[in-house]
């Protein structure tokens, strides 16, 4: 029969031992987590004016894949955030965390906002929560091809972005030349322009229609398109969505 002191020590040890295990599990959870998850849940002792001072010293640059376009073609960005200081920054929720807003004005002077225009695909190496002295970073940002909202029309037009962390900071200016569709690019606009099917088709990346026999429609009206004018830029954008629904067909 147990003493109540022996029953008190055995329970002790096994106490002991119960919280030995519990912490080295912990243990073996914080190791193994990537340096990406220790930094997104880190904790700043900044206040909020200073997070602030510090978002407002980071620069932020945009740089096109290239800055001739037609009409409906998508936007590759790189992104670059740097910090030229000699401290590290810091910031209260990460960088990008928030659609890009874009700026475009046209040679004609008038200019106009676009609010969370795009659903971004981003290649994010990881959450840009704090820049150390003199790091940058650079995002590739890619919008979705057949949005009639952006390069609709022809014309010289000038881009800006702006990144939100409480305060606005907008980019650099960057200038792009929209083009009319000519040759084979004009031959697939004149086929695809107007359908609504097609470009949504074109945003999502994919042949999601709910009606299974539209889609069969279009997508052997694409089959058509992209096998006789194999050059266009159009055609280029419309092959992988062809080649998603060859694959499921099978």
């Amino acid at each position: 029969m147990l003493t109540t002191s022996k029953f008190i020590f055995r329970f002790t040890i096994a106490l002991f031992l119960l919280n030995l295990v519990l912490y080295s599990q912990d243990k073996n959870k914080e190791d193994n987590k990537t340096e990406d998850e220790i930094k997104f849940v880190y904790v700043t002792q900044k206040s909020n004016e200073e997070l602030k001072l510090d978002f407002a010293k980071v620069t932020f640059k945009v740089t096109l894949e290239k800055n001739n376009f037609i009409f409906l073609e998508p936007l590759v960005l790189r992104c670059k955030f740097s910090n030229p200081t000699d401290k590290e920054l810091e910031f209260d929720k990460p960088i990008l965390s928030n659609d890009l807003e874009l700026q475009i004005r046209r040679s004609d002077g008038n200019t106009f906002l676009h609010k969370d225009l795009f659903a971004f695909y981003i290649n994010r190496s990881r959450p840009i929560t704090r820049l150390s002295p003199g790091e940058s970073i650079e995002e590739i940002i890619t919008t979705k091809a057949g949005d009639d909202r952006l390069f609709n029309e022809a014309g010289n037009f000038q881009l800006k972005f702006s990144i939100s962390n409480g305060e606005k900071k907008w980019s650099n200016a960057t200038n792009v030349i929209v083009d009319e569709p000519q040759g084979e690019d004009l031959e697939v606009w004149n086929q695809i322009k107007g359908n609504k099917d097609i470009a949504f088709m074109l945003q999502r990346g994919s042949f999601t229609i709910e009606d299974e026999n539209r889609t069969a429609e279009l997508m052997a009206q694409i089959e058509k398109v992209v096998t006789k004018f194999p050059n266009s830029v159009y055609s280029g954008y419309l092959k992988p969505i062809l080649e998603k629904y060859k694959v499921r067909q099978r």
